[in-house]
C-alpha cells in the first residue's frame, strides 16, 4: 500500500488561511482552502489566532461585527468553568429580653459597631430593636426588651404538669416527662416529682422481704418455686 504523500504549505497560504480564520472560524476556513480542519488549528493556535467575537459566519444574517484584536494564546489568561456553589445561610440566632436589653444598653453607651462585635451580633438588628423600643414607647406593638414573668412561665409549667398528672393519675414522674415531651413541653423529673408531691403525690412504697428460707427436694419435681413481682399501678379511674 503506497503512503500518502505530505502535503507542504508556504507562509503565504497559510497567512491567507489564518487570515480568515478570524471571520469565519476554523472549519469554515478549513473547508475554503481544502485544507485538513486540524491543521488549520494546529496554525491558529501556533499563531494565537482565533476567531472575532461576532464575526458574520457563511451564509448567516447576521450584522458584522468590527474585528477584536486578540492576543497570543500563551498571554489569554485561563478563565475556570467550575460553577462556585451559593454560600450556605447561617442560622438566625435568637436572644432572649434581657439579652436584647443588655446590647441595646451597651449600644447607647459605646455605639451599635461596638456593640455589635462585642456581642456578636448584627447592626441591622440592633437598629431594628431600637425601632421596636420606640414604638413599644408610644404603645404601637410590644417591647423587645421585655417578656413574661418568670413567676408566669413557673405557674404555667406547673399547671401543664398537674394537669397531665390528673389525666393519668397512675402514672410517675417519670411517665408524666414522657407524656409532656409529646406535647413538646420539656422538664426534668425532679421538677415534676416536686410540683406532685407539693399537690399531694405520695411516691408508693415497696416492702422488701427477705428470702431467707431454704427449700431441699426429695425426688425432681416434689417442690415448685415461683417468684412474683408486685408494682404500684395507681388507684382505678372508674
Amino acid at each position: 500500500m503506497e503512503s500518502r504523500k505530505k502535503r507542504s504549505y508556504t507562509a503565504e497560504q497559510r497567512e491567507a488561511v489564518l487570515a480568515d480564520v478570524r471571520p469565519l472560524g476554523v472549519c469554515a476556513a478549513a473547508q475554503k482552502h481544502g485544507i485538513a480542519q486540524s491543521c488549520v488549528s494546529r496554525w491558529a493556535t501556533a499563531a494565537g489566532v482565533k476567531r472575532e467575537l461576532g464575526a458574520q459566519s457563511l451564509g448567516s444574517a447576521q450584522p458584522t461585527v468590527a474585528p477584536v484584536e486578540l492576543g497570543p494564546l500563551a498571554d489569554t489568561p485561563a478563565v475556570s468553568t467550575k460553577r462556585k456553589s451559593a454560600p450556605r445561610g447561617r442560622a438566625a440566632k435568637s436572644y432572649t429580653p434581657s439579652q436584647k436589653a443588655l446590647i441595646l444598653e451597651d449600644a447607647a453607651k459605646d455605639g451599635v459597631a461596638k456593640a455589635a462585635t462585642k456581642h456578636g451580633v448584627s447592626r441591622f438588628s440592633i437598629y431594628e430593636w431600637r425601632h421596636q423600643l420606640a414604638l413599644a414607647a408610644v404603645g404601637q406593638g410590644p417591647s423587645p426588651t421585655s417578656g413574661p414573668a418568670v413567676t408566669d412561665i413557673v405557674q404555667q409549667r406547673d399547671a401543664e404538669i398537674l394537669s397531665e398528672w390528673r389525666s393519668h393519675p397512675g402514672l410517675g414522674p417519670s411517665q408524666i416527662v414522657n407524656q409532656l415531651r409529646r406535647k413538646s413541653i420539656k422538664v426534668s423529673v425532679h421538677t415534676v416529682r416536686r410540683v406532685m408531691e407539693d399537690a399531694g403525690y405520695r411516691p408508693p412504697k415497696v416492702e422488701r422481704k427477705k428470702h431467707d428460707r431454704r427449700y431441699e427436694a426429695i425426688r425432681p419435681n416434689h417442690l415448685w418455686h415461683l417468684d412474683f413481682v408486685q408494682r404500684f399501678i395507681g388507684p382505678s379511674s372508674t
